[in-house]
């Protein structure tokens, strides 16, 4: 079975992560997406998405990252471990 899912900046651009209100606003309607948003008290960078995973199983992440130097855009793919909701 495939489910995907799409994660955004949450309308935010910057340096700055989007805040947990901006990502509610987004992903509002999404079914099982629930996203946590880190703040400025934790100990990753403020703006950092969360993510827990709604089911057991294998993931791929595709996802595309600025390149600095060229500012051209660059697509990615990884596979990840198997995951647990548990």
């Amino acid at each position: 079975m495939y489910l995907g899912y799409v994660f955004s900046t949450c309308a935010n651009s910057g340096r700055r992560g989007p805040t947990q209100h901006q990502c509610d606003l987004v992903y509002q309607g999404h079914g099982d997406l629930h996203v946590k948003v880190v703040d400025d008290n934790q100990k990753l960078p403020a703006g950092t998405q969360l993510w827990t995973v709604p089911v057991d199983g294998h993931y791929t992440y595709v996802y595309t990252v600025l390149q600095k130097n060229t500012r051209s855009l660059t697509t990615l793919s990884r596979k990840m471990p198997h995951y647990s909701c548990a």
